[in-house]
C-alpha cells in the first residue's frame, strides 16, 4: 500500500466491512487473552500493520481496540472469569510503515493500565528482531497481520509465528491479487500466497479465489491445531455488497478461541444482514436438518474409510474446513458451524440412534449427550463419535 492510499483510508469514516473485521478481531482477542490469563502471568500482542489507530469519524483501529481491551481486563473488568486471573502484564509491539507518527500521537491520548506497555515500530520486517524479543516474553499472545492489500510476505510470516502457542489472524484481499494476476505480476502474488510463480501463472482466472484459499490453507494448516477461514463483504457507497470479498484466516491451538471466532462470525451475520433487507431464519430449521445430516455423513464416511471413529477435534476441523461464506450465511441461512451448533446436531443424531458418543469423565451428560461446556484440546481429541 502506498502512503496516499493509507492516508485516504484513515482520513475517512470506518467502512462497514472494517467494522465487521474489527468485530471478529475484538471478540476473538477477548477470548484469547481470557484463556491465556488462566495459564500465564504475561501476554503479548503484535500488530504488524497497525494503521493510524483512529479513523476520521473517531472510531478506533485495531491497536487502540486491543490496548483498551487489555487495560480494561487488567483493571478488573474480567467478570467472565470464575477464577482470579494469573495475568499481570501485557506487552505490545505495534508496526506502522506509513502512519507511524499519527499512531504515536493517537496512542498518547490513551489512559492505560500501567501493566499494559507498547512499543511502536515502522515496517514489521525491519523490526522483526524487536518483535521476536517481545514475542519470547510470553508463550501466549495474539499476532494480527491486517495487511491493506498485498503487503504480507507469507513465508516470512510463517517463519515468524512458527509452531508456538500464539494465536494469529491474517486479513487477505483476493481481488487485489486477482488484479495483479491480470497484470502478470506473478512473483509478488507468490510472495503473498506462499506458492510458486509458476503455479500462480497456471491458476485459472475464474477460480482464482479458490486457488488463493487452497494455497493459504495448505501453507497455514500445519501451524496450529485449528485454522479457520472466513469471508466478509466489501463496502461500496456506504452499503455492504452481498459477496465473499475479503478473507480472514485464524490460527489457534485453543478450541475456545477458534469457537469465539466462529461465534463472532455468526453474530456479525445476524447484526449486518439488516443492510440487505433479507429476512432471516425463514428456513433455518430446514438448514439445521441439512447441517445435522452433513455431520452424520462426515461421521459415517470417516468410519467407513478409516475403520475407526472420528474425534471431536477432527470433526470440528472438517465442518470449518470450507470457507465461512458471508453470502451463503446472509442470503441462504447456512448454519454457521459454531461448537454450539455442532454439539446440538450431534446430540440430535444420538437421540435418533444414528450415532454413539464416548468421552472422558465430565464431558457427557448422564443420557449420553455432549455437555454444553467447551472443553480443553485434550478432551476434544478424546471424544469419539461412532455411527451405529
Amino acid at each position: 500500500m502506498t502512503k496516499k492510499l493509507h492516508d485516504k483510508h484513515y482520513d475517512s469514516s470506518k467502512k462497514l466491512h472494517t467494522e465487521i473485521k474489527h468485530l471478529l478481531f475484538h471478540n476473538t482477542l477477548k477470548t484469547s487473552v481470557g484463556k491465556a490469563s488462566a495459564l500465564s502471568s504475561s501476554y503479548v500482542y503484535l500488530d504488524l500493520f497497525a494503521g493510524d489507530g483512529t479513523f476520521k469519524d473517531g472510531s478506533f483501529g485495531s491497536p487502540i481496540i486491543a490496548l483498551k481491551e487489555f487495560s480494561s481486563y487488567l483493571s478488573g473488568d474480567n467478570k467472565r472469569n470464575k477464577r482470579p486471573p494469573k495475568l499481570k502484564t501485557v506487552e505490545c509491539g505495534l508496526c506502522e510503515k506509513h502512519g507511524k507518527e499519527n499512531l504515536i500521537k493517537n496512542l498518547s491520548t490513551l489512559s492505560l493500565n500501567p501493566a499494559v506497555s507498547y512499543s511502536v515500530f515502522g515496517d514489521w520486517e525491519e523490526a522483526e528482531g524487536n518483535l521476536r524479543s517481545i514475542k519470547r516474553k510470553s508463550s501466549y499472545g495474539f499476532i494480527f497481520a491486517d495487511q491493506f492489500a498485498t503487503e504480507l510476505n507469507l513465508r516470512k510470516f510463517i517463519d515468524f509465528v512458527g509452531k508456538d502457542k500464539h494465536d494469529f489472524l491474517i486479513f487477505y484481499n483476493p481481488q487485489a491479487l486477482l488484479r495483479l494476476k491480470g497484470r502478470g505480476i506473478y512473483k509478488h502474488i507468490s510472495t503473498v500466497t506462499g506458492v510458486s510463480p509458476e503455479a500462480v501463472m497456471r491458476a485459472d482466472k475464474e477460480n482464482f479465489k479458490s486457488f488463493i484459499l487452497n494455497s493459504l490453507r495448505k501453507n497455514l494448516r500445519e501451524l496450529r491445531n485449528f485454522v479457520v477461514f472466513a469471508a466478509i463483504p466489501n463496502t461500496r457507497g456506504n452499503k455492504l455488497i452481498w459477496s465473499d470479498y475479503f478473507y480472514l484466516a485464524l490460527g489457534t491451538n485453543d478450541p475456545h478461541v477458534a469457537d469465539a471466532f466462529v461465534q463472532a462470525y455468526e453474530k456479525a451475520v445476524e447484526k449486518y444482514r439488516i443492510f440487505y433487507r433479507i429476512p432471516g431464519n425463514l428456513f433455518f430449521e430446514d438448514k439445521k436438518r441439512e447441517f445435522k445430516e452433513f455431520i452424520f455423513l462426515v461421521v459415517r464416511g470417516f468410519f467407513q474409510r478409516y475403520k475407526r471413529p472420528i474425534d471431536l477435534r477432527l470433526l470440528y476441523l472438517v465442518v470449518t474446513f470450507d470457507l465461512l461464506s458471508w453470502k451463503d450465511a446472509v442470503g441462504y441461512d447456512t448454519v454457521i458451524p459454531t461448537m454450539r451448533n455442532v454439539r446440538e446436531a450431534l446430540n440430535r443424531l444420538r437421540k435418533e440412534g444414528k450415532i454413539k458418543i464416548s468421552g472422558p469423565k465430565g464431558t457427557l451428560k448422564k443420557d449420553g449427550d455432549l455437555k454444553s461446556v467447551i472443553l480443553s484440546l485434550a478432551s476434544f481429541k478424546q471424544i469419539y463419535i461412532f455411527p451405529t
